[in-house]
């Protein structure tokens, strides 16, 4: 049996863990996780490393407003679709990604966006993420 290998010239992609601000305007939400953006211009999160295939994150209206910086540090950011100028809103048959089974997919709203990410900034183009439908499900 021959086992063939293909070249992998991208370079390692860095992600450094660590208390990220989440909030907008120089305050201070410090989150821990990995900082990410979502979207264009990005909105900064901090996602905590997962096993799970897909990204989920706290949709506008989560915190009572943009300077609840306990709660943004919480769920390391809240993700505004109207903000996004390359944001696309996506369905269960068409979004590229899994949560699961059934009717799970009627508590979440589906995108495509940008994924900015590491210490170079590396941009990565439709990434599929989720928020969840009900911006009170994390109380």
């Amino acid at each position: 049996m021959t086992i063939t290998t293909c070249q992998n010239y991208a370079s390692p992609l860095w992600l450094d863990i660590g208390y990220n601000n989440v909030a907008n305007g120089g305050s201070a939400a410090g989150a821990w996780g990995i900082q990410m953006g979502i979207g264009m211009p990005p909105q900064t999160f901090s996602i905590r490393p997962s096993l799970l295939n897909f990204i989920t994150v706290a949709p506008k209206g989560t915190c009572d407003s943009s300077v609840d910086y306990s709660c943004l540090a919480v769920v390391g950011g809240v993700y505004d679709p109207t903000v996004s100028t390359t944001e696309i809103l996506s369905n269960e048959t068409s979004w590229n990604s899994t949560l699961g089974n059934g009717d799970i997919y009627l508590n979440y709203v589906l995108y495509y966006d940008i994924l900015t990410v590491g210490y170079q900034s590396n941009e990565v183009y439709g990434v599929p993420f989720a928020t969840w439908s009900d911006p009170t499900m994390c109380e």
